[in-house]
């Protein structure tokens, strides 16, 4: 889906402090060996590994289960820090908001104008009922030694800290089995606000007064309502039987003996994102539990009755000329050496 944005004469001061992106620069270093008790996963593995360190540029900021509802779209913010992920501190504007212009980027859909606040977006959004989709897709698979890769797909939330919480076993996220494989999938629909009628409606005096609160000042100048999951496993199966396996559970295809031998013999760990306040991370080890956490993925996935409560991601803009914020998203990695 693509997002419009606009390019007009606005005098809004805003100041920033975007970094520019960095060209990945994967770096290694060695991990020394560690003594292994081969009758217990929980010991730390004998195998040496690598230290990668990778940065990738990030301008989808995504939410998380502590996302407050002072976050919406045309919403104003001083940014504090991009050092490795976005702080924000919420700013109130300094005039009487007036009705600004907000629309999906769907052009059959209606736009709306209305005072930009949370509850407006929110209407909208349950008025409208924008199309999100109705099957998660599992891709393809690909093999990790590190649950840490998780930090390649989110930021440094709650939901990220829960998720490499449940992998860490004795203050390491590395795999315990043999082999792996994860798979992620993300759909997504964008409502956006209209800086060209939001800057024809403000004044000289409103455009001074923003200047003179003397900050770093973005606004929320698009939001995503969707559904993101990431669903990372370790198993004593070989990697294509695991990609069969969990295919199939994620498609809500039917298993056969092969498959239903392969997932007694894994471990898996989901994260789950739609429009609920509170993101699904959980971990499962074993057929029954993956089989009653996959389900419960299902059920979170299918429920309309929330996906429209929270965005799922936001961009912030510090001017009308389409200059979104971005930032270098760095994180370290271990690759089993061969």
């Amino acid at each position: 889906m693509k997002f419009i944005y606009y390019a007009f004469a606005i005098t809004l001061c805003f100041t920033a402090c975007s970094k520019s992106p960095i060209t990945p620069s994967p770096t290694e270093k060695e991990e020394p060996g560690k003594e292994e008790n081969n009758d217990d996963d929980d010991e730390s593995p004998k195998e040496s590994y690598t230290t990668k360190t990778w940065r990738n540029p990030v301008n989808q900021h995504y939410t998380a289960s502590d996302i407050k509802q002072d976050l919406y779209l045309g919403s104003l913010w001083h940014l504090q820090d991009t050092t490795d992920k976005v702080i924000i501190e919420k700013q109130e504007f300094p005039f009487s908001l007036f009705e600004c212009v907000l629309f999906f980027d769907n052009v059959n859909i209606p736009q709306t104008t209305t005072i930009p606040s949370f509850q407006a977006m929110r209407d909208y959004v349950v008025t409208t009922k924008p199309a999100i989709g109705s099957q998660a897709s599992a891709g393809s698979g690909s093999s990790f030694d590190d649950y840490a890769l998780i930090k390649g797909l989110l930021p440094d939330n709650v939901d990220r800290q829960k998720f490499l919480e449940l992998a860490t076993v004795n203050d390491s996220t590395v795999i315990r089995k043999p082999y792996s494989s994860s798979f992620n999938g993300e759909i997504a629909t964008h409502m956006s606000i209209d800086f060209a009628d939001m800057s024809y409606k403000m004044s000289d005096d409103d455009r001074k007064a923003m200047t003179d609160m003397n900050k770093s000042l973005y606004m929320v100048s698009s939001v995503a309502y969707g559904k993101k999951y990431v669903i990372m496993v370790e198993s004593d199966s070989v990697r294509g039987s695991i990609n069969s396996a969990f295919r199939k559970l994620i498609g809500r295809e039917s298993l056969d003996k092969t498959d239903e031998e392969t997932i007694s013999a894994s471990k898996m760990l989901l994260y789950y994102r739609g429009g609920k306040k509170e993101s699904l991370v959980a971990k499962a080890e074993g057929k029954e539990d993956i089989l009653t956490l996959i389900d419960k993925f299902h059920q979170e996935w299918d429920d309309k009755d929330t996906q429209y409560d929270y965005p799922l991601y936001y961009y912030l803009m510090k001017d009308a000329y389409g200059q979104i914020l971005q930032y270098d998203n760095s994180y370290e990695y271990l690759v089993k050496n061969k």
